[in-house]
C-alpha cells in the first residue's frame, strides 16, 4: 500500500488530480527498483494502439488548451461557470503524462478570473449619452473621440469588439439632445 498526503494543496485540491499522480509515479519507480518487469495480456497490448498520453494545458487558455487536446484525439469538459475566451486553465485531471485511451475526458480547472492584461471586450456604446461614455472608456483606459452631440448613434469600433487597452474608440452622437 502506498499513502500519499498533501498537505494545504494550491488550486484544484481533489485526491485524484493531486495525490493520485504522485501515487502512480511513485509506485513505477518502487516497481522499476525491484525490477520487476510489466506484464501485458495480448488484449492489452493491442490497447496501448488506442491510447495516448495526456497533453500539458496548465497555463493554456482554455481555447488552447482545447486545440490541444482535440489534436491528441480527446475530448474535454469544466465546470467552471464564468469562461471566457481569456480563461486559463490552472490544473486538469487526468495529470499530465498519463495514459488514456483515446476518446477520453479530459476535465479543465480554469482560473475564472484571468483577464487579458493587454485587450478589452468593448462594451456596446449606442443610446448612451456623452457624459455615461465618457465614464465607461475613462474607466477603461481607453482613448476616444467624439463626433456631435446628444447620444451615440454608431461606435467604431463595434460594442462587443475586442481592443488593445491603447484603442482610440470613435464615436458618433445624434446632432441634437434627446
Amino acid at each position: 500500500s502506498v499513502l500519499v498526503i498533501v498537505d494545504e494543496p494550491i488550486g484544484v485540491y481533489y485526491g485524484g488530480s493531486v495525490a493520485a499522480p504522485v501515487a502512480g509515479e511513485l509506485i513505477g519507480e518502487i516497481l522499476e527498483y525491484m525490477e520487476v518487469e510489466p506484464e501485458f495480456t495480448e488484449k492489452e497490448k493491442e490497447q496501448f494502439e488506442y491510447t495516448v498520453e495526456v497533453p500539458d494545458t496548465r497555463g493554456k487558455t482554455i481555447g488552447e488548451a482545447g486545440r490541444i487536446l482535440l489534436e491528441s484525439e480527446l475530448k474535454y469538459t469544466s465546470e467552471s461557470l464564468n469562461i471566457n475566451e481569456y480563461s486559463k486553465v490552472i490544473d486538469q485531471f487526468p495529470a499530465p503524462g498519463m495514459e488514456v485511451s483515446k476518446g477520453s475526458i479530459v476535465d479543465l480547472y480554469l482560473d475564472e478570473e484571468f483577464k487579458s492584461e493587454d485587450k478589452i471586450i468593448l462594451p456596446d456604446l449606442i443610446g448612451k449619452s456623452k457624459e455615461d461614455v465618457i465614464k465607461i472608456l475613462d474607466g477603461l483606459g481607453l482613448k476616444y473621440h467624439f463626433i456631435g452631440e446628444g447620444t451615440v448613434i454608431r461606435q467604431v469600433p463595434e460594442g462587443k469588439a475586442q481592443v488593445d487597452k491603447n484603442s482610440t474608440i470613435e464615436v458618433e452622437f445624434s446632432t441634437t439632445k434627446e
